[in-house]
């Protein structure tokens, strides 16, 4: 079996963004985390012309997305509320995925943007994604209840993911874990 590199199959976190707001329903709520994933969302709606108001930029506060996700897909619940997470931020606050399945949320996307590293903050690894024996994310989310599990490693998966998301029927949350290559803009704002 041949290896597939990474690289070049894999997006990178805008182009999942991009490819996340090509999957949103127009009332759909964003809450991004903190760094780079909260700057490319909001560079990507002005690219595009959208306006901000159906986003919340969890800026400063690392880990605590899918808190506030889940807090508004329980007010909202007839409104789909999409989570762009990160795996270091994630990692911070691992147990807040327990809530997601336990609150019955069929109206929670979890997107987690995993490229291994801590981006925003200078490149260094997660601990997940150190040593012999690697964080399966998929795996937890699973563990923890989500109704659906997906792991997309190239842009074509993702797209698939996405778009099986957003199809009616969900009895509880969906989980979408997008391995990512690295890469951001240098003249991100």
């Amino acid at each position: 079996v041949a290896s597939v590199d990474k690289a070049a199959t894999a997006p990178t976190r805008e182009a999942a963004i991009e490819m996340v707001l090509a999957a949103v329903a127009p009332g759909d709520a964003i809450i991004s985390t903190t760094g780079y994933t909260s700057r490319e969302l909001y560079e990507t709606r002005d690219k595009i012309g959208d306006g901000h108001q159906k986003d919340f930029l969890t800026v400063g506060s690392m880990g605590h997305a899918l808190a506030i996700a889940q807090g508004v897909a329980a007010a909202q619940p007839e409104r789909t509320v999409w989570c762009l997470d990160g795996d270091g931020a994630a990692l911070m606050h691992l147990g807040t995925q327990t809530v997601s399945a336990s609150l019955g949320l069929a109206n929670l996307k979890h997107v987690l943007l995993n490229n291994s590293v801590h981006d925003s903050v200078g490149g260094q690894l997660t601990s997940a994604s150190q040593g012999t024996q690697r964080h399966d994310f998929g795996a937890v989310a699973k563990a923890v209840g989500y109704a659906s599990v997906t792991s997309a490693r190239t842009a074509e998966e993702l797209k698939a993911a996405l778009a099986s998301a957003t199809k009616g029927g969900a009895t509880g949350p969906a989980f979408i874990e997008a391995s990512l290559s690295l890469g951001t803009r240098d003249d991100l704002g």
